[in-house]
C-alpha cells in the first residue's frame, strides 16, 4: 500500500505531479469516500450539487485525476446518503486508489465504522490518498488542533493504516499550532510533519517523501 497525505483537492501542481505521476498511474480506478461533511451538507440535494457532473468538489477532483490519466468515469464516488456498506465494499474491491475527502475526521471514522468498512480499507492493496480530514485518519492515532470545527485539543482513534508519525495539516505557523505541535511531541514523542496547503507526504513501504513545502519537527540532525 502508498499512502499519500494531503490538504488540497488540486494535487496535480508541480510539488506533487513530479512525484505523484508515478503512483497514480492512467486508467486506474479510484473510489472517492465523501462522508467526511457535518451540517453543511444536510441531505442528498446538497450532497448531489457538490458531488454529480457538474458539482465544484466533482470537478475539481475529476479534473485533478484526469492529469494523471485517470478519466471521470474511472471515479466513484461514494455517499452517506445513496450508498452502503455492502456497495462501498464492492466499489473498493475493484478500485486501484482510495481518496478521501476533507472536512471533520471523526465523523467521518464514525460513518466508515457504522458502514463495516473499516477491515476492508485496512486490507485494501492500492494507494490511499486522503486531504485533510482524510490524511488524519490514515494514522492509528491522530491529534486535533482546535480550529473554527473543533473548539479543544484531542487525540482520537483512526484506522491504523499508519504509525509512527503524525501530520499537522494546513500548516500556516500559527500560534496555536506552534502550540499544538509542541504539545504533540511532548506527549506522544513522535515526529510532526507540517504540511502547509502546496505541501503533503508520500508514504511507501513506511519510508515518508516530502512533497513541496513541508517541515519535520523536531528537524533531523545532519
Amino acid at each position: 500500500m502508498n499512502n499519500v497525505l494531503l490538504n488540497i483537492y488540486e494535487f496535480d501542481a508541480p510539488w506533487a505531479y513530479e512525484t505523484l505521476k508515478h503512483v497514480l498511474l492512467p486508467g486506474m480506478k479510484v473510489a472517492v469516500l465523501t462522508m467526511s461533511h457535518g451540517d453543511e451538507i444536510p441531505n442528498a440535494d446538497v450532497w448531489e450539487s457538490l458531488y454529480l457532473p457538474g458539482g465544484k468538489i466533482y470537478e475539481v477532483l475529476t479534473h485533478t485525476f484526469a492529469a494523471y490519466g485517470i478519466p471521470a468515469e474511472h471515479v466513484t464516488f461514494l455517499s452517506w446518503f445513496h450508498h452502503d456498506g455492502a456497495y462501498a465494499r464492492k466499489v473498493l474491491s475493484e478500485s486501484d486508489a482510495l481518496f478521501m475527502t476533507g472536512g471533520l475526521p471523526d465523523r467521518f471514522c464514525d460513518r466508515i465504522r457504522r458502514w463495516g468498512i473499516e477491515k476492508d480499507i485496512r486490507a485494501f492493496g492500492g494507494v490511499v490518498i486522503g486531504v485533510s480530514a482524510g490524511a488524519m485518519m490514515q494514522m492509528k492515532e491522530y491529534h486535533i488542533t482546535p480550529d473554527e470545527d473543533y473548539d479543544s485539543y484531542g487525540y482520537y482513534e483512526g484506522l491504523g493504516l499508519l504509525d509512527g508519525f503524525e501530520p499537522e495539516v494546513h500548516f500556516c505557523n500559527s500560534e496555536v499550532q506552534r502550540e499544538s505541535i509542541a504539545r504533540y511531541l511532548s506527549e506522544r514523542t513522535k515526529p510532526v510533519y507540517a504540511m502547509t496547503n502546496q505541501g503533503g507526504l508520500l508514504v511507501e513501504d513506511g519510508k515518508i517523501t516530502m512533497l513541496g513545502d513541508v517541515t519535520r519537527f523536531p528537524e533531523e540532525q545532519s
